[in-house]
């Protein structure tokens, strides 16, 4: 991402209708849809994995019993300790830090970073459960490495070849616009050890290729740009400039193939009893990716 970002730009003081038709007009090459995309529906994750399995990609069920959930919240003690964090998506948060700790296996030799960590509470978690030494990485960190955080771009993190052996982006991924993604696995190869490995909970997919923009804050963000064969869809109040969906096409062109000299990848699923079943969409973790650096 350049020097310039802005994850979070003042968004523009407009209605939404209105802000939907400017950004149909900005981005006239792209289909424009005024809604949510439906993630996690259950015929969707149906097809979507479908979709994976014509791509000769095995989706692999997660192993995680409610119980296990319950002692992992009770360990992070998320209810005294965190009581405010992420409002009504709490539970939400919660799934993605235990499927994305239980697929690293951490422990107290691992060197763990959270990428694109913003105020999460997680890398203080892990040090706290599972005695790692942990890091928050961020772009709107300063610069460089203090203490336990890592300022700046997570394409060019500012450490050591090998550094770290555990890596996660828990609802983060999304956010890497342009090319980023595809550099951030080409860093994340040079900054994880053999045998280390990256977690991304929720891997946010869908039948086509998609992205998901809060419309006021797009028509903000002057260096926005959307995938070339990206379906847009506006998401009133969501307060974000850019969520990418990968089509399970997608998935392989951009991260799998690039990077599977690098990476041995896998994807699961997280469903019943842990996620599915949620008509709210207040728990909406369907898909996991977990890379193991070779």
């Amino acid at each position: 991402m350049p020097d310039a970002y802005e994850y979070l730009p003042k968004p523009r003081e407009l209605s939404f209708e209105s802000a939907v038709a400017q950004l149909r007009e900005r981005f006239s090459e792209h289909r424009v849809e005024p809604c949510w995309l439906p993630f996690a529906d259950q015929a969707l994750t149906d097809e979507i994995e479908a979709g994976l399995r014509g791509q000769g990609l095995a989706v692999e069920p997660f192993e995680g019993r409610p119980d296990e959930l319950e002692l992992f919240e009770r360990r992070a003690e998320y209810s005294t300790r965190y009581a405010g964090y992420s409002g009504s998506n709490q539970r939400e948060k919660r799934l993605e830090h235990f499927v994305a700790t239980r697929l690293l296996e951490l422990g107290p030799k691992s060197v763990f970073i959270d990428v694109a960590a913003a105020s999460s509470p997680l890398p203080e978690i892990t040090r706290r459960v599972f005695g790692c030494r942990s890091f928050a990485q961020d772009i709107m960190y300063a610069p460089g490495v203090r203490a336990h955080e890592i300022g700046g771009d997570a394409c060019a993190m500012p450490v050591e070849a090998g550094f770290a052996d555990a890596a996660a982006l828990t609802c983060s991924l999304e956010h890497f616009e342009g090319d980023a993604d595809i550099r951030l696995f080409t860093e994340l190869a040079r900054v994880l050890r053999p045998g280390g490995r990256i977690v991304v909970a929720p891997l946010y997919l869908n039948p086509f290729a998609a992205a998901l923009t809060d419309p006021r804050f797009a028509l903000a963000a002057d260096d926005l740009r959307f995938d070339a064969d990206a379906v847009i869809h506006c998401a009133d109040g969501w307060g974000n400039r850019h969520g990418r969906f990968y089509s399970p096409e997608t998935l392989q062109s951009r991260i799998l193939r690039p990077h599977g000299d690098a990476f041995d990848f896998r994807v699961f699923r997280v469903g019943e009893p842990l996620a599915a079943g949620h008509t709210d969409h207040s728990v909406y973790l369907r898909f996991a990716l977990l890379g193991v650096r070779r």
